[in-house]
């Protein structure tokens, strides 16, 4: 019985040839770092060597509550329509996830709960290419310096907080030149 590489990837089953026919051109990176609330667009862009090979677009996001990966967005191209997984449906409704472009994934009003790994699948008969990104989704930091203690000629003690995620590191510069802790001047 053939089973087709669709049929694989839609029960999660993936794997990656490199034959040249399907390359991205375009990908959004390993890592992105968007603040809470903003819209995040995750670009791809492809070329095809043989035309009429791109069968299959596929938008997958890893769901870590349920530590599997699940379909967004299936657009057949052979066929001309884009489908909207159940899953998307529920997990990001109708006005939050589209796709744009050739290949772009478009989030609106991210939350913490998008940080995980998305893909994005070339599929054809003979070949197929996969890029995977991880989005990690930050708050709104809130940076609050102040001046402990300090007379003019003596010396001073400064400290810094933030709120927010992720974790902060902290650099002091003095005339554009980077201290490092503890220093006397």
């Amino acid at each position: 019985m053939f089973v087709s590489y669709l049929a694989l990837v839609l029960m999660g089953i993936t794997w990656t040839t490199t034959d040249g026919d399907l390359t991205f051109t375009q990908e959004p990176g390993a890592k992105l770092y968007r603040q809470e609330g903003s819209n995040v667009a995750l670009t791809w862009d492809y070329k095809v060597d043989k035309i009429g090979e791109l069968e299959y677009i596929i938008w997958r996001v890893y769901n870590k509550t349920e530590m599997k990966t699940r379909n967004l967005i299936v657009e057949y191209k052979k066929f001309g329509y884009v489908r909207y997984t159940n899953y998307t449906l529920s997990a990001y409704g109708t006005e939050r996830l589209k796709k744009e472009g050739r290949a772009t994934l478009v989030i609106k009003d991210i939350t913490f709960e998008d940080s995980t790994n998305y893909r994005c699948i070339l599929s054809g008969e003979n070949a197929t290419a996969e890029s995977l990104v991880e989005l990690i989704v930050t708050g709104h930091t809130y940076v609050t310096p102040s001046v402990i203690s300090g007379k003019v000629g003596g010396s001073a003690t400064f400290t810094c907080s933030a709120t927010g995620g992720p974790s902060q590191n902290f650099t002091w510069m003095r005339g554009g030149q980077k201290l490092s802790v503890m220093v006397n001047m």
